[in-house]
């Protein structure tokens, strides 16, 4: 079988689309609860929505809360899980078989702490790839992407 981009293209957005309400299924079924703990916890709507805000900024100044600790560790978990969960569902579509949520959300429990262990790694090689110099980072940076 040749390789092209075409190919790969095309695959990938019949992947997409062919799947999307399942991973869209999956997402929901992960974020939905944690962004009504953060809404309960953070004292209203537009207090969740800086915390979340703050979540995703990076190299924030103000120093953090217990609670808003826990809660940016919880959010990166359940982005993790997210990542496994549809990894799984994407190579059961390319595998031919059917995605089921709940099997998808089941192998991303499973393996989560191997997720967040490349995840790690990861982020350790493309910092010492920029301490290095500014270049092998950026090269680290694709390849783990």
């Amino acid at each position: 079988m040749r390789f092209s981009i075409g190919s790969v293209l095309s695959r990938s957005i019949n992947v997409f689309f062919g799947e999307f309400p399942s991973l869209i299924a999956i997402a929901l079924v992960v974020y939905v609860p944690y962004l009504i703990l953060v809404t309960l916890l953070s004292g209203g709507t537009d207090a969740a929505v800086d915390a979340m805000v703050e979540e995703v900024t990076i190299g924030a100044t103000e120093s953090q809360s217990g609670i808003d600790s826990l809660l940016t560790l919880l959010g990166n978990l359940m982005s993790y899980l997210i990542a496994g969960a549809v990894s799984y569902a994407v190579f059961q579509r390319l595998r031919g078989r059917d995605v089921s949520v709940g099997d998808s959300l089941s192998m991303g429990f499973r393996r989560l702490l191997p997720v967040i262990g490349v995840a790690l790694v990861s982020m350790v090689l493309i910092g010492i790839g920029f301490f290095l110099l500014i270049v092998p980072g950026i090269v680290l940076m694709c390849m783990f992407y």
